[in-house]
């Protein structure tokens, strides 16, 4: 019987517990909504997140996008705002899309943003892929700019509080 069980992968009939991990491909965040933490005004900061593959199958990415929140055009890092995004797949080096995450495998957004004025940065993130149950992955990516000279950021942090002299919640 045991021999049947390994060869057939059944693991419920054999009193185990079933597979969880789904066969299709399966679009994740490590952060969710993704907060940066802090950078002073007139920097220029990288920032990266991780995009996880939580199932089996490829999960392709057709395009990476960061927007203001009505979905306007957000000014180049260099004018006050994030430049667009790179993704790097599976440790590899960012390049073009479309970017192929093998199955359990992750891949990195990587971008920079360089704050002009102090207080609360918003951008919105959207990741469109080929995961069949969430096509377009939509969040949010905050930051905090703090003034060089260690003023006031007028920051406010998702839980109502003020941030650290670094800008971080």
């Amino acid at each position: 019987m045991r021999l049947f069980c390994v060869l057939a992968l059944a693991a419920a009939a054999c009193g185990g517990t079933s597979d969880s991990v789904q066969a299709t491909q399966k679009i994740a965040l490590d952060r969710e909504p993704f907060d940066m933490g802090g950078a002073f005004v007139g920097s220029v900061q990288s920032e990266s997140l991780q995009i996880i593959n939580q199932g089996r199958a490829n999960l392709t990415i057709s395009s990476i996008k960061l927007t203001q929140p009505d979905g306007g055009v957000l000014p180049n890092a260099a004018a006050g705002g994030f430049d667009q995004p790179q993704l790097a797949a599976d440790g590899g080096t960012a390049g073009s899309l479309p970017v192929v995450i093998g199955g359990l495998g992750t891949g990195f957004v990587q971008f920079n943003w360089g704050p002009k004025s102090k207080g609360n940065k918003v951008a919105q993130l959207s990741i469109a892929s080929d995961d069949p149950t969430l096509p377009l992955l939509v969040t949010t990516v905050t930051g905090c700019a703090v003034p060089i000279d260690g003023g006031a950021s007028g920051c406010v942090c998702g839980d109502g509080g003020t941030p650290g002299a670094d800008g971080g919640c």
